[in-house]
C-alpha cells in the first residue's frame, strides 16, 4: 500500500466530509519510515464536551510497513474517559460476532480496533467512514445522556417570611441547595479533613430509596436576596462535593467564591479525595445515588429573619451540629470582625491572617503546643486571672472566648490606646487582632531562648503542670523586660513554684493554678519598673521560706528534672547569688 497516497487521499476525504470539525494542527500526516508508522486523524465532532477531544479521544491509522496492511482504531485515554470506554464497550461488545475488538494499550489507553485488515485506499476510506460513523453516533449519545444525568435539579423554593425573628423548617438537601446560599466573611474557612469526610459518607451512603436521614441543624440568616450560612458550611460544602463526584453539575453552592486560598486548597484536595472514595460507584448508578442523597438527607433549618449581625453571632456561638465544634478562636474571630463589618477589605485581610495563624498552629503535635493556644489560652489567660486574684473552671466551655471578648465601654467616650499590654481591656475589632499578633510574636521570640528550651523539656507526668505555671509567669516577665536577666528570672520563678511540689505528695491542677496566683509573682512583675526590683523581691521571698526537700518518689523525679533544667541554662546566669539560692 502506498503510504503517501493513502495519507493524502484520506486527508482530502476527511477535509471534504468534515469541513467544520477537522483539526489540521492536531493531525499528524508526516511520518518517518520505520518498523511502526502511525497517523492521527482528529475531529472536533468526536466530543461535544468540556474536555479537549484532540488530547483524549482520537482515531488513529496504523500500519506496520508503508506498503503493508493497515488498521484503524478509536483510542480512548482511560484515566480521563473511563466512563466513555465502559459505555462503548457495552455498545460494542468484544465477542465473535463483533466487527471490533477491544485492546488495552500501554499508557492507560483503551482502543477499539476494526478486525478487518485494510488493503488499499478503498478499504481505508470505507473502514474509516464506518468506524467514524458508528462511534461518533455512540459518543454523541453518551454525552447527551451524561449531560442530562449530570444536571442538578434546579427548582428554586421560597421560605415564607412570617415576620417572626426565628423560623424552623425541615428541608431536604435538594431543597436546601436550591436556596440562594452565601457564606459570610466571619465564618471559619472550609477545612474538613479526610476522617470527618469518611465518617459523613459512612453515615449517608446506604440510604434506602424512601429512607430519611436527619443530619443535624443548619442555621441560616435571611437577607434581602440570599441566605447567609451561619452554621452548616462544612457539611453543605462537603455534600456538594460528593454530588459533584457523582458527576452532578451546576450545584449553586460550589459557585460561591471561597476567598481564602487555604479554603480553596482544602476544596481541591477533598474533591480529589471524594472522587477516589466514590470510584466504586458505577456510571449508571450515579444519578440514582445522587437522588437518594438529596432526597433522603434532611436538616432542621433554623432561619433568622432578623438581619442583625448580633443575632447571627448569638447562634454562631453555639456548637456545630456535626463535625468540629466551634472553638474559642473561631468565636473570637467572628466576635471581633463584628466591629469592622463596614470595612470589607480590612475584615477580609484580618480574617485571612487569623485563618493562617490557626492552620499553621494546627500543625503542632498536640493542641496544647499550638502557639496561639499556648500564648493566649494558657499564659496570658492565666496571667489576666492571677493579677485579679480570680479563679476559673478549666472544664467550662468558652473560657478563652469570654476572656478576650471586647470590654464594655461608654459609647460617648471612644476607646483608644496602642500599648497591647497583656492585661489591658480588650478593644473590639482591628485592635484585638493586632493585640493577638503582638502576643504571638513575643511568644515565638521567647521559645527561642535557652531558658525556655530548658524548662519546656518537662513534658512528663504532672511535671508538665508545674512547667506550664512556670512558663506562664516567665512569659509575664518576658513581656515586660524581654531577655534582660531572663535566666535569673526563670531560676527564681521555678524555685518559688517548685515549693508547691515539695509541700504536696499529690497535686490537683486547680489548686496548683490557685497557688500560681498566691505567689504574687504577677503583681511583683507588674509593679516593678526594672528587673532588679522584681528579682530582689522574689529573691528575698524565697530566702525567707524554708528549704524543702523531696520526700516521695515523684518529688525526687521532679527534683532531678529541675536539676537538669538548671544545668542546661546556669551558664547564662550573671548573678551568682541567685544560683546559690536556687541550688541550696
Amino acid at each position: 500500500m502506498e503510504s503517501v497516497y493513502i495519507d493524502n487521499q484520506l486527508k482530502e476525504h476527511i477535509q471534504k466530509a468534515f469541513p467544520d470539525s477537522f483539526e489540521e494542527e492536531q493531525s499528524n500526516w508526516k511520518g518517518r519510515r520505520s518498523n511502526f508508522w502511525s497517523r492521527r486523524l482528529v475531529l472536533k465532532s468526536v466530543l461535544s464536551h468540556e474536555q479537549d477531544p484532540s488530547t483524549h479521544v482520537r482515531y488513529v491509522l496504523h500500519y506496520d510497513h508503508p506498503d503493508g496492511p493497515a488498521y484503524i482504531e478509536l483510542q480512548i485515554e482511560e484515566d480521563n474517559f473511563r466512563d466513555l470506554a465502559e459505555f462503548l464497550k457495552e455498545r460494542f461488545p468484544n465477542d465473535n460476532d463483533s466487527d471490533y475488538s477491544w485492546i488495552i494499550e500501554p499508557r492507560s489507553y483503551m482502543a477499539c480496533r476494526n478486525k478487518s485488515v485494510i488493503h488499499g485506499w478503498d478499504d481505508a476510506k470505507n473502514v474509516f467512514s464506518e468506524i467514524q460513523r458508528r462511534f461518533n453516533k455512540a459518543i454523541q449519545d453518551y454525552f447527551k445522556n451524561e449531560q442530562k444525568n449530570e444536571e442538578f435539579e434546579i427548582n428554586p423554593i421560597s421560605l415564607d417570611d412570617n415576620k417572626r425573628e426565628v423560623e424552623l423548617y425541615t428541608l431536604t438537601l435538594l431543597e436546601l441547595l436550591n436556596l440562594n446560599l452565601r457564606i459570610p466573611d466571619y465564618q471559619r474557612i472550609y477545612c474538613w479533613d479526610e476522617r470527618t469526610i469518611r465518617v459523613l459518607w459512612d453515615d449517608v451512603q446506604n440510604l434506602g430509596k424512601e429512607e430519611k436521614y436527619r443530619l443535624g441543624t443548619i442555621i441560616l440568616q435571611r437577607t434581602a436576596d440570599s441566605f447567609q450560612i451561619i452554621d452548616g458550611q462544612q457539611r453543605l460544602v462537603t455534600l456538594s462535593l460528593i454530588l459533584s463526584a457523582l458527576h452532578i453539575n451546576g450545584i449553586p453552592l460550589l459557585s460561591e467564591t471561597f476567598r481564602s486560598k487555604l479554603a480553596e486548597d482544602y476544596i481541591a484536595y477533598n474533591k480529589y479525595l471524594i472522587r477516589n472514595i466514590l470510584s466504586y460507584i458505577k456510571r449508571n448508578e450515579r444519578r440514582t445515588t445522587a437522588q437518594r442523597l438529596w432526597n433522603g438527607i434532611e436538616f432542621n433549618v433554623l432561619v433568622l429573619n432578623d438581619s442583625s449581625i448580633d443575632l447571627a453571632y448569638t447562634f454562631f456561638s453555639n456548637e456545630n451540629s456535626r463535625g468540629k465544634a466551634l472553638s474559642d478562636f473561631d468565636l473570637l474571630k467572628a466576635h471581633h470582625l463584628r466591629f469592622i463589618a463596614e470595612c470589607e477589605a480590612q475584615s477580609m485581610h484580618l480574617a485571612k491572617k487569623w485563618d493562617k495563624m490557626i492552620l499553621e498552629g494546627d500543625k503542632a503535635d498536640s493542641e496544647s503546643e499550638r502557639p496561639y493556644v499556648r500564648s493566649l489560652s494558657l499564659y496570658v489567660f492565666r496571667l489576666r486571672h492571677w493579677i485579679r486574684m480570680q479563679s476559673w473552671d478549666d472544664s467550662a466551655k468558652y473560657n478563652v472566648k469570654r476572656e478576650f471578648e471586647a470590654a464594655p465601654f461608654i459609647p460617648e467616650i471612644p476607646p483608644f490606646g496602642e500599648q497591647f499590654y497583656w492585661n489591658e481591656s480588650i478593644q473590639g475589632g482591628a485592635h484585638f487582632f493586632t493585640y493577638v499578633d503582638t502576643i504571638l510574636s513575643r511568644f515565638n521570640s521567647l521559645t527561642k531562648t535557652n531558658g525556655y528550651k530548658a524548662i519546656h523539656r518537662l513534658d512528663m507526668e504532672t511535671h508538665k503542670w508545674y512547667r506550664d505555671v512556670i512558663e506562664s509567669l516567665l512569659f509575664c516577665y518576658y513581656l515586660k523586660f524581654g531577655e534582660l536577666y531572663l535566666t535569673e528570672a526563670l531560676m527564681l520563678i521555678s524555685k518559688r513554684v517548685s515549693m508547691h511540689r515539695y509541700e504536696n505528695s499529690r497535686v490537683n491542677l486547680g489548686k496548683l493554678q490557685e497557688y500560681g496566683a498566691k505567689t504574687n509573682i504577677v503583681m511583683m512583675i507588674d509593679r516593678a519598673t526594672s528587673p532588679t526590683f522584681f528579682l530582689a523581691e522574689l529573691y528575698q521571698t524565697i530566702k525567707e521560706m524554708p528549704a524543702l526537700k523531696p520526700q516521695t518518689k515523684i518529688q525526687h523525679r521532679f527534683s532531678n528534672e529541675m536539676s537538669r533544667c538548671y544545668d542546661l541554662c546556669k551558664q547564662d546566669i550573671e548573678i551568682s547569688s541567685i544560683t546559690k539560692l536556687v541550688l541550696r
